[in-house]
């Protein structure tokens, strides 16, 4: 519960959304793989690679066995999302002194694809969505790609990288290598703070009331940087709750 020192017109609210199993109900990296290629699926799930370089792998092999960009771009619009965060979504995009971002272990063709197919991506101008970077880019069929084509052909393929720069690790234990959300969160708020100052803005205390909604492991680190008066939204039934349920019974009691 907040403790009512953001109640004044002068505080600004910030939401940040997980994207998937949170703003939207599935999983982006996994949705177009489980409905257009099972098998790859299923071999998807038995790897043990990073989780971003194993979506990488995965939406080469799709393309080795024929999986189009229209294909798969149409399919990923099917995936299905909250309506009432839709109409929130609206809602705080009209609303003065409420901002909102995406922090996002997916990335930026897939958040892209399903924002303009539910015709929210105008609530999420240019900075807001912080996310994996990727493009769909042509590449040579692989000599060991039997079943694609002839030598010379070329496949549109769906390419992702990290978003953490890879020779500047970051360190936080409760995050993935390839991102940190909690760093990726305090610096949104840092930047709101200076905008505020730079324009004039009455927020003396400089406060951002904060609201983060998320489901997984990798939603922690954010909301391990809640403070007095911010509010976790965790999905029930899902990692984030019971990690934070768990980090809570080992807190000594009175504390």
């Amino acid at each position: 519960a907040g403790d009512g020192s953001c109640a004044s017109t002068c505080c600004r609210t910030l939401v940040a959304w997980d994207f998937d199993n949170s703003l939207v109900d599935d999983n982006t990296d996994t949705y177009v793989v489980k409905q257009l290629t099972p098998a790859i699926y299923r071999e998807m799930r038995a790897r043990d690679d990073q989780w971003t370089d194993l979506c990488k792998w995965t939406f080469k092999e799709m393309a080795k066995v024929g999986v189009t960009r229209a294909r798969f771009e149409a399919c990923l619009a099917t995936l299905p999302c909250f309506n009432e965060n839709l109409e929130a979504i609206k809602l705080i995009a009209s609303t003065a002194r409420a901002d909102q971002v995406i922090i996002s272990d997916s990335n930026t063709v897939l958040i892209d694809v399903v924002l303009r197919a539910r015709g929210i991506a105008e609530c999420f101008p240019e900075g807001t969505v912080f996310t994996n970077p990727a493009r769909w880019t042509e590449v040579d069929v692989q000599q060991d790609s039997a079943n694609t084509g002839a030598d010379g052909d070329r496949l549109e393929v769906l390419d992702v990288d990290w978003f953490q720069d890879r020779s500047s690790p970051h360190s936080c234990p409760w995050s993935p290598e390839n991102m940190c959300k909690g760093d990726i969160l305090d610096t949104v708020k840092a930047n709101l703070i200076g905008t505020s100052a730079t324009a004039g803005t009455d927020n003396s205390d400089n406060r951002i009331r904060t609201i983060f909604v998320g489901d997984g492991h990798g939603d922690l680190s954010a909301a391990l940087r809640m403070g007095h008066g911010d509010h976790v939204l965790a999905r029930a039934g899902y990692p984030l709750l019971k990690a934070l349920q768990e980090l809570a019974s080992r807190q000594p009691s009175g504390s």
